[in-house]
């Protein structure tokens, strides 16, 4: 409800959608879809700020974004009539079957006639189908040298090396082939 008032105060301003946009944070045009809004529920731009009353914004709000009652749209609902094939792609249950990509879920899918954006199918495997669940990360312990085996020292890495220019290399491998920095880890 805020970025909607702030787009309509400074649309009320005389500001052009472009900067009324970048005010509110929003697209330009979501901008335009707000506006659109106001206007048909008889918000004039000459009505002033004071006209981006609560009632109007409330107005706007249910024209620009439905109602949706479980909290999903038409792709949601569309999915939820082919989730038991969807959750047999995920699981790649039956014998000798892999699990699928979202990608050639969403393939299987349009061949079927279903075509749904990619970020509601993988929501859906995700929520519905146990796609990729996440475990749970304990973070707070120290890493050991080596891997965490006590008192092995990890190899030495090009970025643990020191940089040096062509003259110290030059002195650097000298040291090398000499002996004296065997066991540096430089090289």
């Amino acid at each position: 409800m805020v970025e909607v008032r702030e787009v309509l105060r400074a649309w009320l301003e005389g500001h052009g959608l472009r900067k009324v946009a970048e005010r509110a944070g929003v697209d330009r045009k979501t901008a335009r879809r707000y506006v659109e809004a106001a206007q048909a529920a008889g918000l004039s731009r000459d009505a002033g700020v004071a006209a981006a009353t609560d009632e109007l914004v409330g107005v706007v709000v249910e024209a620009v974004r439905p109602a949706r009652p479980n909290g999903h749209g038409a792709s949601w609902t569309l999915l939820l009539a082919h989730e038991e094939q969807i959750c047999a792609w995920v699981t790649g249950s039956g014998e000798g079957q892999e699990p699928l990509t979202i990608v050639k879920i969403e393939e299987l899918l349009a061949r079927r006639g279903v075509r749904v954006p990619y970020r509601t199918l993988h929501r859906f495997a995700t929520e519905r189908c146990g796609f990729r669940t996440k475990s749970t990360t304990v973070r707070g312990g120290r890493r050991r040298a080596g891997g965490g085996v006590p008192g092995r020292l990890r190899p030495a890495r090009a970025a643990d090396r020191p940089r040096v220019g062509k003259a110290q290399a030059g002195a650097w491998a000298d040291l090398h082939r000499r002996g004296v920095a065997g066991t540096c880890s430089c090289g």
